[in-house]
């Protein structure tokens, strides 16, 4: 999810978890506004070894997962990353040099989550010359076990 600090952006369409974790972000943060990049949905097998999807548009993206385990515990079962990878690219407008790609500073973390739940994982500023620089891409994970 792009978010600004304009306050415009995403306010229907999205479940009510991942509204609430907006809200919580928007409180927490100078940021207000919302803008959906990508919502995919990734199907990965336990000990399976993992998935990599490319994402394509204004922001593009390589998302990485491996080492897929399910944790039970006394009442709720976990899913269990060893790696989340993501790594978000975008075209400089800077005429001079135009088509390169610029790096938004990646994710990397291992990850545990419990089914169902919302994890806000972070957010990572863009720098664009000749774009306001007040925006930041945050990556929200859920997960449910099949």
């Amino acid at each position: 999810i792009k978010a600004n600090t304009t306050g415009e952006g995403l306010k229907d369409g999205v479940p009510e978890k991942v509204r609430k974790a907006l809200n919580d972000v928007a409180s927490l943060t100078r940021y207000k506004g919302f803008e959906l990049i990508d919502a995919p949905f990734i199907k990965i097998q336990e000990d399976g070894g993992g998935a990599t999807l490319n994402g394509r548009g204004i922001y593009r993206y390589k998302l990485e997962i491996s080492g897929p385990k399910i944790v039970k515990e006394e009442n709720k079962s976990q899913i269990s990353l060893v790696k989340f990878n993501i790594r978000f690219t975008f075209t400089s407008v800077n005429s001079e040099v135009k088509n390169k790609y610029n790096e938004i500073y990646p994710l990397i973390t291992p990850i545990s989550i419990s089914e169902g739940e919302i994890v806000v994982l972070g957010a990572s500023q863009i720098e664009r010359q000749g774009i306001d620089s007040s925006a930041a891409i945050i990556t929200i994970v859920t997960a449910k076990i099949l």
